[in-house]
């Protein structure tokens, strides 16, 4: 259900992992360059520095995205210039 905008950080229940809204609040952007598929990613999930660099890869939808969009396998391309009141990203941090 969109809400028009998007929400606080945490609104809703965590998922198995404890993390919290993976999707459809915005497009995450990472800091991947662009390739048409994920032929060749690296499987240590590093960031991936060939392709197309002008480019960033979104992923997981928005909050007025299709519903088609709104999973964690929902990637497109945006420039790394872009700004969107419907972009942004995740900060990770390690527990040891």
């Amino acid at each position: 259900m969109s809400r028009g905008k998007t929400i606080k950080v945490g609104s809703f229940a965590p998922s198995k992992s404890g993390v919290y809204d993976l999707q459809g609040n915005v497009w995450e952007w990472t800091d991947d360059c662009w390739n048409g598929s994920h032929k060749y990613a690296r499987a240590d999930g590093s960031v991936r520095g060939e392709g197309s660099c002008g480019e960033r890869v979104i992923k997981g939808g928005a909050w007025d995205s299709i519903p088609k969009d709104i999973r964690n396998s929902a990637r497109r391309s945006m420039s790394k210039t872009a700004r969107k009141k419907t972009l942004g990203f995740r900060i990770v941090r390690v527990l040891e």
